[in-house]
């Protein structure tokens, strides 16, 4: 035991050589966990940000979707036998049906299936061009078209349009 006693004592800068080399790695291996621990926070807190952008685009969107359907509450269906008398008053429809579809609760909608014969086809497009331009607007779902023999540029066709408003 003195020997070994008698050995430290005799070279005390190779211990603390030693000792400092031994707090060293020490110190290095405890920054590496905190480092490894800052950068795992910094990435979790990353991924935060990028989810809060995607929620305020959202909430973004949502504010202007609301705006319009706000707007759109103030105004009434424009009546399809206003529009008709207006564009194709030369043309009228032999039959106009009503056709039944349920709206969300607080919304009003509208279909129509208009059938024509021997309507000349640029007056067709031209009464569905100002239908569209109505606020709320008309919207065309289904046409169909059969040519006319008798007259080039003349058909019958069915219209089905539908139109929503907020009650």
């Amino acid at each position: 035991m003195k020997r070994v006693l008698a050995f430290i004592m005799c070279r005390p800068l190779y211990w603390l050589a030693a000792l400092i080399l031994l707090s060293g790695v020490l110190a290095n291996m405890r920054s590496r966990t905190a480092s490894k621990t800052a950068l795992d926070e910094m990435r979790q807190q990353a991924k935060w940000t990028e989810t809060a952008r995607v929620l305020v685009a959202e909430a973004e969107s949502l504010r202007e979707r609301r705006s319009v359907l706000a707007a759109m509450a103030a105004e009434p269906i424009v009546p399809i036998h206003s529009l008709l008398k207006a564009s194709l008053s030369e043309f009228p429809p032999n039959d106009v049906r009503n056709l039944k579809t349920p709206a969300a609760l607080g919304w009003s909608q509208q279909r129509k299936a208009l059938s024509f014969q021997n309507v000349p086809l640029p007056a067709l497009m031209r009464f569905v061009r100002i239908a569209e331009k109505t606020d709320p607007p008309w919207r065309l779902e289904e046409i169909r078209i059969s040519a006319s023999a008798s007259k080039p540029g003349y058909a019958s066709a069915v219209l089905e349009m539908s139109s929503i408003s907020k009650k």
